[in-house]
């Protein structure tokens, strides 16, 4: 029986001590990472002082390491305690404080009488422990803790997923089998004649919450500790292979080798054999081949699969149906349920589906409104986001992921999200579903699959610049195109001006216009030549003539141009003058700023009549006021901010609206629209012209205003 414990011993702290490294070595910034590895440093301490308990060989040796022993399992209810809280994501400060307390307390009394007053011989055991006074304390505690916390598993279990029902199952299996085998100690501590029988159970405590680890990824689990666990095993089994050979042909001083003997001679061995692996270069290459070809190979072969996806993913999306061939291999390789990759080129406030491949029911756009707490999760890191997991650090992105499952009918709690994206902006995602192969999404898998997603950003990125690289071209010849029109137009509006002027009086042969139809003529044949000066001046960097002008008048222009689009559109437009018409007098070009506010507000009014869903009659309110000085060089300045409540913009669209072709009208929530995207870029170039500023604010379905900040005169 001494012998089965000491194994039993050895075991438990061995495989404890691979988990403790293994998760040491991913990191403690989860907390179910880091509670687990207090759980494994009380399990370890109290496994490590069984094992020597058992082999030593006097009194004073074996009451020793009985107290380290006690230390230790004081800790080991109230660190699970405080593990399986953060599991099921159920926070008890108070309760694991006053744990932690009590535990403290039975460890100190560990080197008192008062848990157990000395040793004695009991059923062939020549050290085993007399319980003391505050032993049955001790006890309770232990089983009243394990008992709460099989509770909180088996109502985690009763409303989790299926996923988290399957870490929970290991979890529940650990607990009871590997808690029942260390109580087996507990009835000889009281002097019943039960021996400890179940003790090798008690690695069921590790195992239960190890397999969870390799299968669910229950915790933040580092692989490299895998192959450093089969090497220590290798030199453990070689070097006690050894040891057992040579205790058989060589007789210790004529007598037979005692157990402490034998296991120092053993652990001695093995050490050697491990330093001997890790010094020879030639037996390390060998030991990772025979790792990789005979133990890892078939287990983790889809990863060769990924590599050779990742390698040659550039040529494949060059290829008829590229992205759609690297999502069904994928899928394959890892053997997924379900897989798709959205994306979105310019601004679009959509993601389009470029590929899914699964038992889910496809949808072709996600709106990005839907989107925003799996997008803001994605911008604060931009790195695989495992939903499940997410969800159970933070009650709030729980919430607020509900929207996005409803809403998406792609989006599961199950799911990985990997984002595609480069330099702080998202391009779209690759959703994975889950996978039926034991020890998916380790790190590794993880690292491949964020490579391949790199890539695709990259690509995406590579034709946004083509894209930008032939509307700068296109800019160039736009330039040498507005100059020469505005050369060859200028003429011709000068004698149909004159034309203009003599219509509207009676000519030698009687004919005459009607007086508002020949005033209506000349305004546009003056807001045409205008038009063909603004453009000449944004090609040749020209500001043209200035003059005192009126901030009001010149909305009320532009709104006059635009009547008819209002009413066709079902849009209100108002004016709001703070302060009096007057005190809005700026110093510019009058034609000029009347395009400039025709432009915004003619986006404005596109974006609302262009809205599919819109939910409310259109409004566009128009607010002038001067401001004190702030920024500018001038002492105050007129204010104009046009505000709108259409469909809004996106944060990523605002950062670079005013630069040229740059747009989303024929993306988003519009249909059946198009546009240059040369309007805003005009825009900023004759605010600056004017020593002016414009910026934007704005939220998706709330609307956008602008703001127009021009020196006042």
């Amino acid at each position: 029986m001494s012998l089965y414990l000491t194994i039993s011993s050895f075991a438990v702290a061995s495989v404890t001590l691979f988990f403790l490294f293994s998760i040491l070595l991913k990191g403690l910034r989860n907390k179910k990472n880091l509670t687990f590895c207090f759980f494994s440093i009380s399990v370890f301490v109290w496994s490590f002082g069984h094992l020597f308990w058992q082999i030593s060989t006097g009194e004073e040796r074996a009451v020793f390491w009985l107290r380290i022993l006690v230390f230790g399992s004081s800790f080991i209810p109230y660190t699970y305690l405080h593990f399986v809280s953060h599991f099921v994501n159920r926070p008890m400060p108070k309760l694991i404080g006053a744990g932690y307390l009590i535990a403290a307390v039975f460890a100190v009394l560990a080197w008192t009488p008062l848990i157990f007053s000395g040793v004695e011989p009991r059923m062939g055991f020549a050290f085993w422990p007399i319980a003391g006074p505050a032993f049955i304390f001790y006890f309770l505690g232990f089983a009243i803790v394990v008992l709460l916390c099989f509770s909180l598993l088996i109502q985690h279990f009763r409303r989790s997923s299926v996923k988290v029902r399957n870490q929970n199952k290991y979890l529940i299996l650990g607990t009871a089998v590997g808690f029942a085998g260390g109580a087996t100690n507990f009835p000889l501590w009281l002097n019943i004649q039960i021996p400890p029988f179940l003790h090798g159970l008690s690695i069921f405590y590790i195992l239960g919450i190890g397999y969870s680890v390799l299968k669910y990824r229950l915790l933040d689990f580092n692989e490299v500790a895998v192959r450093t666990l089969l090497l220590v095993l290798l030199s453990g089994v070689f070097g006690f292979l050894l040891a057992a050979f040579l205790v058989l042909i060589v007789p210790l001083g004529g007598g037979e080798w005692e157990l402490p003997g034998f296991l120092t001679f053993g652990a001695l061995l093995s050490g050697l054999s491990l330093l001997f692996l890790l010094l020879g270069p030639r037996l390390r290459d060998w030991f990772d081949g025979l790792i990789q070809s005979k133990i890892l190979s078939e287990r983790f072969s889809y990863r060769s699969e990924l590599r050779s996806i990742a390698n040659n993913f550039i040529s494949a999306i060059n290829q008829e149906g590229g992205i759609a061939s690297v999502v069904c291999a994928v899928q394959e390789a890892m053997g997924l349920d379900f897989a798709a990759v959205y994306t979105r080129s310019g601004f679009e406030l959509e993601f389009r589906c470029e590929s899914a491949s699964g038992a889910r029911p496809q949808v072709g756009k996600i709106e990005s409104g839907c989107l925003e707490p799996l997008l803001r999760r994605i911008s604060v890191a931009p790195h695989a986001l495992f939903l499940e997991e997410e969800m159970d650090r933070s009650k709030s992105f729980q919430a607020s992921m509900a929207r996005v499952f409803d809403e998406s009918r792609m989006i599961r709690p199950t799911d990985v999200i990997l984002p595609i994206a480069l330099g702080g902006r998202c391009y779209g995602f690759f959703i994975l579903g889950s996978s039926s192969l034991a020890g998916a999404y380790a790190e590794v898998d993880v690292l491949l699959l964020e490579n391949i997603c790199a890539q695709y950003a990259l690509a995406l990125k590579a034709k946004e610049i083509e894209r930008k690289a032939s509307s700068v071209e296109k800019l160039v010849s736009l330039g040498t195109m507005a100059a020469g029109l505005s050369h060859e137009l200028r003429n011709p509006l000068v004698s149909i001006r004159t034309l203009g002027s003599f219509m509207d009086k009676s000519g030698s042969g009687g004919f005459s216009l009607d007086p508002e139809f020949s005033k209506t003529v000349q305004r546009d044949i003056r807001r045409i030549s205008g038009i063909v000066d603004g453009v000449a001046a944004f090609s040749e960097e020209k500001t043209g003539p200035v003059r005192f002008i009126s901030v009001v008048d010149a909305l009320k222009e532009a709104e006059f141009s635009m009547k008819s689009k209002f009413k066709l559109s079902e849009i209100a437009f108002k004016i709001e003058s703070v302060g009096g018409a007057e005190l809005g007098c700026v110093l510019g070009s009058f034609d000029q700023l009347v395009q400039v506010f025709q432009n915004v507000i003619e986006n404005a009014t596109n974006a609302i009549a262009e809205w599919d869903k819109r939910p409310f009659p259109g409004c566009i309110e128009v607010k002038v006021r001067t401001q004190k000085p702030g920024g500018f060089e001038a002492e105050e300045w007129v204010e104009v901010r046009i505000k709108d409540n259409g469909p809004g913009i996106t944060q990523e669209l605002q950062t670079q609206i005013f630069e040229p072709f740059v747009t989303s009208r024929n993306t988003g929530a519009r249909s059946g629209a198009s546009g240059t995207g040369l309007g805003l870029a005009i825009v900023q170039q004759i605010l600056e012209r004017h020593k002016a500023r414009i910026s934007v604010q704005s939220n998706p379905g709330e609307g956008a205003e602008f703001i127009i900040s021009l020196p006042r005169a």
